[in-house]
């Protein structure tokens, strides 16, 4: 049977383009895509906004002249389809802000006067002028112009909305632009390059925003630490290959591990050292990783074999006493710790759970599930609720596709992605206390809250990359 939930949004596989020199944004007779035509569908790219839905980027001819007025939304959010649109649009829909704010800074609405305006709107925007040491991040409204364009001098400027930073590149979305829809802009430092159009004047974000009090932190194959909202730590090893495997978040979390796919452990933020227990050189088979509040935890191999890891000088937990093992046969896909540390769940690809306890802790009881489906690998992820023990435990189990499904007595959680026929769900984390709040991440880095869990952007997001390989939480609680 397929994995049952309710279906929400689905983003699709966003369109991608090399990078490249940018072409002309303003001011001159280009190809900005087929006017009116949708490029990119909003939710295959905003996939932090509940609406989604209403942020297509859409095509606006061959000209930046186009200034009509018609479906699907008039004029509501300015002309269409000028960059400022998509800007504004973006604007109302993620953070609440009038749908005419470009016009406040000047009567001719210019896409360049958002930068004068942001300070001054209903929700406050901070303004970071590009190369002044901070760098842009998903969800960022990108500002360019005014300034010399060519030969002659370009007063419209240009806007757009970052989707991403990685691989010394942002990506962005955009209308009135290339007629993909989205591109990217090479970075260096803090420092965007333009080539060959209206410089970068910097980026905006709402003034109030600040970090969560937890760190929620994702990782991707080459070692992207992605910070969903929480503050900037270091990134892992930054491989040029796809080895990373899993990351956990320590009690602080301001600090954690990440695991490569041989057993090697690289600490990251406040963590200064870890130590695991067995190493398999040029053997890719570890799978995840958790870590206890007392510096703790245990990584898991791909056949179920659990190995104890510590950090920061703590000391080596012990083996423990597995419950269910595949030799030879690569099926674990998750686990899950219990905050005491006597042991844990671990997650089978068909949806088993299986749980483990240290030697002297007793014998794990079983738990009822609400989902299994033998023969078909398409379990991703686990998580345990607060409080669980050897003795009782309860949590959910995430699926391919977006599913939570309980197990344990756990209640059930509307999720907020869900993808049917559509294996891209990468991992689950719960709200660090919370028993009914959480976040799903998908294989593009976008993160989906459930359970009224706080809203949170992800730092880095790569639309039609499939590229994500854990998501951790920890602190704050």
């Amino acid at each position: 049977m397929p994995p049952i939930s309710t279906a929400a949004s689905q983003p699709a596989h966003a369109p991608t383009s090399a990078p490249a020199t940018i072409g002309l944004r303003a001011n001159s007779a280009v190809n900005t895509g087929p006017y009116g035509q949708l490029l990119i569908p909003g939710c295959q790219w905003a996939t932090w906004v509940p609406q989604c839905g209403a942020l297509g980027v859409y095509g606006n001819g061959d000209s930046w002249q186009n200034a009509a007025c018609g479906p699907p939304f008039g004029c509501t959010f300015g002309s269409e389809f000028q960059c400022t649109q998509l800007g504004q649009r973006y604007a109302y829909y993620a953070w609440g802000e009038p749908a005419d704010w470009y016009g406040v800074a000047g009567s001719d609405g210019s896409a360049s006067s958002m930068w004068d305006a942001a300070p001054n709107l209903p929700v406050p925007l901070q303004q970071f002028p590009n190369g002044g040491g901070t760098l842009p991040q998903t969800g960022d409204l990108m500002i360019f112009g005014p300034g010399w364009l060519g030969s002659y001098w370009d007063g419209a400027g240009h806007v757009a909305v970052v989707t991403g930073v990685a691989g010394g590149y942002v990506a962005v979305v955009e209308q009135n632009g290339p007629p993909s829809g989205s591109d990217h802009l090479p970075i260096s430092g803090t420092t965007v390059s333009a080539p060959g159009y209206t410089p970068v004047r910097g980026w905006l974000r709402p003034r109030d925003w600040s970090p969560l009090p937890f760190g929620l932190y994702a990782v991707d194959g080459v070692g992207n630490l992605d910070a969903g909202s929480s503050l900037l730590l270091s990134d892992g090893p930054m491989w040029n290959w796809n080895i990373a495997r899993g990351v956990a978040v320590d009690a602080t979390g301001k600090g954690g591990v990440v695991l490569d796919g041989w057993g090697g452990m690289h600490p990251v933020g406040t963590t200064v050292s870890a130590s695991g227990s067995d190493y398999w050189p040029n053997f890719d088979i570890a799978v995840g990783i958790a870590e206890t509040p007392n510096n703790q935890g245990w990584y898991l191999d791909g056949y179920g074999g659990l190995h104890p890891f510590s950090t920061n000088g703590a000391p080596l937990p012990a083996y423990p006493n597995v419950t269910a093992y595949w030799s030879g046969w690569r099926i674990a896909r998750g686990l899950a710790v219990f905050a005491d540390g006597s042991g844990g769940v671990v997650l089978d690809g068909f949806g088993g759970v299986h749980p483990f306890t240290v030697p002297g802790d007793g014998q794990p009881v079983g738990v009822q599930t609400t989902a299994y489906w033998p023969g078909w690998d398409i379990a991703r992820g686990i998580v345990l609720l607060p409080g669980s023990t050897y003795t009782h435990y309860s949590g959910y189990v995430l699926d391919g596709w977006g599913g939570l499904h309980p197990f344990g007595g756990a209640p059930p959680l509307q999720p907020s992605g869900y993808w049917p026929n559509w294996d891209i769900a990468r991992g689950i984390a719960m709200v660090p206390g919370s028993s009914t709040e959480g976040y799903v991440v998908d294989g593009f880095g976008g993160l989906h809250q459930f359970g009224g869990a706080p809203y949170a952007v992800a730092s880095e997001y790569q639309p039609g990359q499939d590229v994500i390989r854990g998501l951790a939480a920890g602190g704050g609680s």
